[in-house]
């Protein structure tokens, strides 16, 4: 790890991200919600050290409540369950971490691009806790907050200037940050757990709300893996054929939907095996990653209002869908 590169960054970057304890909120949703995320283009790239990680891993374990710095640690109590949240203002871009104290299905929702893929930030605390998944990590920047480029392969526009390398602060696709480092922590921790990673695109002139992979390039006609099961409850759900497709079967692509198929989403190849996510895909699924890119109309309600998001067809069909389709833990895991 080379600390001196890690150590670029800009003074915004620092006043930004070392925001006072002001977060006194009430809810978990309020706290995602005020959370102060670094900006698009704020930093050159986003440090941390070996002692970081060190920290995190003593912060998302230990069982007291007191602060191990340089990351913060406060409960939330959502519907009689109490929550740890796990987050940093003095390391940039610290991911915000929540542990379920009690869950009931063994499930992590991750939402790495909580400001361009609005919402997901919101619905992801949302799904953890009417899922009763045992945690949720979401990004603490915009996906777009870096100048510098990820070493991993893969090219995109989002961030504009041309197709070309993801930003480093992207951790969908870049190795070397604490979002994919928490990520491993708690998938190592628990290694039959299943990643449900939440994502938001636009696609107007498309019926399809939801396109469902598993970061792999595998085919399966017809589609028995995790993204064809889902897939097929959201059809029984909804009652269209077109409004949810796998990118694993090939009959899907008779639709109309925008080739989003997470085969460069190092968390998905890390999960699925590849000796080396950043530039290595893995052939096969091993049913652990599930990758959901979903239309506006699906993350609104979490703008509006969270508390009642859960009545919004298109996203109760998806809870009904994942509560059928994630391992449960107990007799208090019902489908």
């Amino acid at each position: 790890m080379n600390l001196l590169r890690r150590g670029l960054y800009s003074a915004f970057a620092i006043i930004a991200m070392s925001a006072p304890d002001c977060l006194r909120a009430s809810s978990l949703y309020d706290f995602v919600r005020n959370f102060p995320f670094a900006e698009q283009e704020s930093v050159i790239q986003l440090p941390y050290s070996a002692s970081d990680i060190d920290a995190l891993l003593r912060a998302l374990s230990e069982t007291s409540l007191s602060d191990i710095s340089p990351f913060r640690r406060n409960e939330f109590v959502e519907g009689g369950k109490t929550y740890l949240a796990v987050y940093s203002y003095k390391v940039a871009g610290a991911p915000v971490v929540v542990i379920a104290r009690t869950p009931t299905r063994d499930a992590v929702i991750e939402a790495p691009h909580p400001i361009k893929d609005r919402a997901t930030a919101i619905q992801a605390v949302h799904l953890m806790i009417n899922l009763g998944a045992k945690a949720t990590i979401i990004s603490g920047n915009n996906r777009c907050a870096a100048r510098t480029r990820s070493a991993c392969s893969g090219r995109t526009r989002v961030c504009g200037g041309g197709r070309r390398a993801y930003p480093s602060s992207d951790p969908a696709h870049n190795t070397d940050s604490l979002f994919h480092q928490t990520h491993r922590i708690l998938t190592s921790r628990w290694p039959d757990t299943v990643v449900v990673q939440l994502h938001g695109y636009n696609q107007r002139d498309s019926e399809t709300l939801f396109i469902l992979s598993d970061g792999t390039p595998e085919k399966r006609q017809p589609d028995n893996g995790i993204t064809g099961r889902v897939r097929d409850r959201l059809r029984i759900s909804l009652g269209a054929s077109a409004i949810a497709v796998s990118c694993q079967d090939p009959g899907d692509r008779r639709f109309d939907y925008r080739n989003l198929c997470a085969r460069t989403n190092v968390q998905g190849r890390q999960l699925n095996g590849s000796p080396d996510a950043c530039r290595t895909g893995a052939p096969v699924s091993s049913g652990r990653f599930l990758h959901i890119e979903q239309q506006f109309p699906v993350r609104r309600p979490f703008l509006e209002n969270p508390a009642s998001a859960g009545k919004a067809p298109e996203y109760a069909a998806l809870l009904r869908a994942l509560s059928a389709e994630t391992p449960c833990l107990n007799s208090g895991c019902a489908h």
